[in-house]
């Protein structure tokens, strides 16, 4: 068993390719952080474009309510009570108007100093729609129940002394990591385990050593085990530890960030099987606790199934080919079926999202894809173990 142990030891940290993988993911972190450093940099002149699309669907509805009260007044002046009420939403679009006017204002001369002025703002602005939607007046297809949302957050980052992000985008180190576990970046996660793994297999038949390997007098169930345990190990460990790494240098460079931020959560996501709770939120120490089974079932799962993959195709190039048509086929089926769609809920790759899986955006919660994720990984294990007792010394399975 020791020796057994040692061969994947070697030939993990012999393989060429292993370290490429590394390297390559070591880049795309970098590259997380140069990419959302420079959006960051950008968000506010963008947010300003946004502010002017705002502006001129409020002179819309303006516009709308003073040809209506013109209208009324021309038509029917003595129905006062219709007049009040168009007065009431002229005064409210009005004041919209004022609010989305500071804000560009803010905006335009946006600096770090100003970002509680900005939550005090964002709040005042928040609180107008709201009663305006609780009245009945529309504002940009906005609902209640997502304004309420905003106005608590903002709330307790001003109750909280939480000091608000420059932007979405800032790349402080808790920011950077809440960025890499949201879909697609934490592809850059799956796809180097996958890397590191695509060989698992495949590896021993292309070279050889399954023939030396497989007539030791050792259980193949237990070569299966220790080629897994050994492979998962070290992949995830590595891969962890240059998430840790990057995280660090994150810190060094631009601080940590609040650990008390507010991060949306739907509280329904690891009580029941269903998101039909309320989205509240949570900090972010607490939301990341939450994303901890997600992250690793889905690291399992993956390596298990291109650990399959590697198993029954027996050649390391087939099993590349059928991982990058995995990849397209997910990225296909997010493009193509909305939320709600069924898709979603057999899928298990639905759980990479993990962001969205948290805040409820899918018909079923975290703790369900937790369920599937472990089904899968089971059916794959000893679906693979079966596979490779029966394979023969020639590397052909036997009928």
């Amino acid at each position: 068993m020791k020796g057994l142990i040692y061969y994947e030891h070697t030939r993990f940290w012999r393989s060429g390719k292993n370290i490429v993988v590394l390297l390559a993911f070591a880049v795309v972190l970098l590259g997380l952080f140069v990419f959302n450093t420079i959006l960051d940099k950008s968000y506010w002149s963008k947010q300003t474009e946004l502010l002017y699309d705002e502006l001129t669907a409020i002179n819309n509805e303006i516009s709308a309510v003073e040809a209506q009260t013109e209208t009324a007044e021309r038509n029917n002046p003595e129905d006062t009570e219709a007049l009040e009420e168009l007065a009431r939403q002229y005064d409210y679009y009005r004041s919209q108007y004022l609010y989305n006017y500071q804000q560009r204002t803010l905006a335009r001369l946006y600096s770090p100093e100003r970002a509680q002025e900005r939550i005090e703002l964002a709040i005042e602005r928040d609180k107008h729609i709201l009663k305006g939607l609780e009245a009945g007046y529309d504002f940009l297809g906005q609902t209640q129940e997502q304004v309420k949302q905003r106005i608590g957050v903002n709330e307790y980052i001003i109750q909280q002394e939480i000091t608000p992000l420059n932007s979405p985008h800032e790349m402080n180190a808790t920011n950077f990591l809440s960025q890499l576990i949201d879909y697609p970046w934490i592809l850059a996660i799956l796809i180097a385990l996958a890397l590191l793994s695509i060989d698992i297999f495949s590896g021993d038949i292309e070279g050889g050593a399954y023939k030396h390997l497989y007539s030791q007098p050792i259980n193949r169930g237990r070569i299966f085990a220790v080629k897994y345990l050994v492979r998962f190990f070290y992949s995830f460990i590595i891969v962890t530890g240059l998430i840790a790494l990057v995280f660090g240098i994150v810190y060094m460079l631009n601080g940590l960030g609040s650990t008390g931020y507010p991060m949306y959560y739907y509280g329904e996501s690891y009580q029941s099987l269903d998101t039909t709770g309320t989205l509240a939120y949570l900090p972010w120490s607490e939301y990341m606790l939450k994303t901890i089974p997600l992250y690793c079932f889905l690291c399992l799962f993956v390596m298990l199934l291109i650990g399959a993959a590697s198993l029954l195709l027996q050649n390391t190039g087939n099993t590349l080919n059928a991982s990058f048509c995995i990849l397209v086929l997910d990225f296909l089926g997010r493009t193509l079926f909305p939320a709600e769609s069924k898709f979603y809920m057999f899928w298990p790759l639905t759980a990479a999202g993990v962001n969205r899986v948290l805040q409820g955006a899918y018909t079923i919660s975290a703790l369900a894809y937790l369920i599937l994720l472990s089904i899968a990984a089971i059916l794959l294990f000893v679906g693979g173990q079966t596979v490779l007792r029966k394979q023969d010394l020639t590397g052909g399975i036997g009928l």
